[in-house]
Order: structure tokens, then C-alpha cells, then sequence
């Protein structure tokens, strides 16, 4: 064989196992860590929703996956480049994220959003009849979280809303936050609640957690995937989804 024909099926094995390489690349399974809802214990996926994807992944049959505590911003903004192999777990889906991600079915509907606030300034959120009014109360401001979605209803309300702070905090900061006096209020979800009191040494009776009627039933919750992730991979999502949670109708 000659010195160049060597080279070049050299060359090819290169090619080949570079690509096996790519396609054995593990499914990168981004997500926010949030005490009570979300977070990894002993490298296995806890709280809430967490861990009902993880039981979801596991039934999927998918050969290997690693699991990333990211901040919100950052782990969309990786799925939006559609470079790697990564899917942001827990995301509501919305139609800007439609325009740049896959999404596998829901796996989880969280519980209707409660406001959190002080218990000196209860009084003056529950005077309003709903959270539509409660935003437009121009004395209050609302705290949220830059970089989330609180579901089409309440973002489109936010967004009509003068009287908004958004800041590039974790849930267990806003806590730490209304705790301190230092914000009116802000968007809770029960499930986490109990768990954040307790991280920031908050007594019971310092915050309230009040229910509003237009906080109808919780959101979804989605696996959300750049488009680099294979459909094959979304339908195994889809597949352990539906053997973790059999009949089970969002």
C-alpha cells in the first residue's frame, strides 16, 4: 500500500471516530437550582419537579445524560445558540421560545402562583382583588426575576405593568430580600415556600403568602432543547415521560 493511500485511510479513521465521538457527546440536562423545587442530591436530581424528570430521563432509555446547575439566563441562552447537545429542564413554553427550541411534553403543572410579602405590608396586597390589580397599584412594586417567564397570563401583565423591578436574583434571594424590607413583593411558588423561609432563618409569621383568583391552575413544565438535539432524543423524552406518568392527562 502506498505511502499516500496509508495516509489517507489514516485520515478517514480520524474522521470516524471523531464523529463517534460527537454522536456518544451525553445530553447536557441544564437546570436552576431551586431549594424545594429543584436541586441535585448526591448527584441525583431532588424537589419537586426535578425530580420527576429525573425519573423521566431514566425511563427513557437515553445512554448517558449529565446533569448542570445553571443560572436561567445563561442555560436559555445555550439552548437558544442550538450549538451542543442541551436541553433546560423545568422551562415553561412560550411562543418566543417556540421560535428557537424543541420542547418534549410537560412533565409536571406547578402549583397556582401565591405573592409573597411581608406580613406588615399584607394588608395593603390584599386589598386588591386580584394580581391584574394588584400590578397596576402604583404605592406596591413587583419584584421579578430577570430572565424568567411566569406563563403567558402573568407575562403579558407584567409587561403592561409600570411599577416592575426586575433583577438578576435567585428565588432564595427574594426571600432574603422581602425578609430584609428591602421589596414590596413577588411571585411565589408554593412549593418552594416552606424551604426558603427555612434558608434564610425566616420566621413564619414575618411573611404571608397570599392567594389571588386570577393565579387560576399552575403552568407546565417542559424539557426545552436546541435545535442541535436529535428528535429521536426528544421522542425517547416523550416516551419516559409518558412510562413515569401513565394516563396522566396536563
Amino acid at each position: 500500500m502506498s505511502h499516500k493511500k496509508w495516509t489517507t485511510l489514516v485520515s478517514l479513521a480520524v474522521c470516524l471516530l471523531a464523529a463517534e465521538s460527537g454522536a456518544a457527546e451525553p445530553l447536557t440536562l441544564g437546570f436552576l437550582t431551586r431549594p424545594g423545587f429543584a436541586d441535585l442530591q448526591n448527584g441525583r436530581p431532588v424537589g419537586a419537579f426535578l425530580s420527576l424528570a429525573g425519573d423521566a430521563v431514566e425511563k427513557s432509555g437515553l445512554p448517558e445524560v449529565k446533569w448542570e446547575p445553571l443560572p436561567q439566563k445563561r442555560m436559555i441562552d445555550r439552548v437558544r445558540e442550538g450549538k451542543e447537545s442541551i436541553c433546560a429542564v423545568g422551562i415553561y413554553k412560550t411562543e418566543e421560545r417556540l421560535a428557537f427550541a424543541k420542547f418534549s411534553n410537560p412533565f409536571y403543572r406547578d402549583r397556582p402562583f401565591t405573592i409573597v410579602t411581608s406580613s406588615a405590608k399584607s394588608a395593603l396586597v390584599k386589598k386588591h382583588a386580584s394580581f391584574s390589580d394588584l400590578v397596576a397599584d402604583q404605592e406596591l412594586s413587583l419584584t421579578a426575576i430577570d430572565g424568567f417567564s411566569y406563563g403567558a397570563y402573568v407575562d403579558d401583565i407584567i409587561k403592561q405593568a409600570k411599577n416592575v423591578s426586575r433583577k438578576a436574583v435567585t428565588v432564595t434571594n427574594l426571600y432574603g430580600m422581602m425578609s430584609a424590607d428591602r421589596i414590596d413583593y413577588f411571585i411565589g411558588d408554593p412549593e418552594e415556600y416552606d424551604t426558603n423561609l427555612e434558608l434564610n432563618g425566616i420566621r413564619n409569621d414575618a411573611l404571608v403568602a397570599i392567594e389571588f383568583p386570577d393565579f387560576k391552575e399552575g403552568a407546565l413544565r417542559h424539557f426545552m432543547c436546541s435545535k442541535a438535539v436529535d428528535d429521536q432524543v426528544i421522542q425517547k423524552l416523550n416516551e419516559g415521560i409518558s412510562a413515569t406518568q401513565p394516563g396522566r392527562a396536563f
